[in-house]
């Protein structure tokens, strides 16, 4: 995968984001990796 090109974000599909918003509801946590540009998005 090329750094400066990464592939769409998954922030922008709604099935994970509702997927990722089960994580509290079962006290789990996550460990996100992401690109620089990406950060900005990830952080919302």
């Amino acid at each position: 995968m090329d750094p400066d090109n990464p592939r769409p974000s998954l922030f922008e599909n709604s099935t994970w984001r509702s997927n990722m918003s089960l994580l509290k509801k079962f006290d789990f946590s996550f460990d996100l990796q992401v690109y620089p540009q990406q950060m900005r998005r990830a952080c919302k």
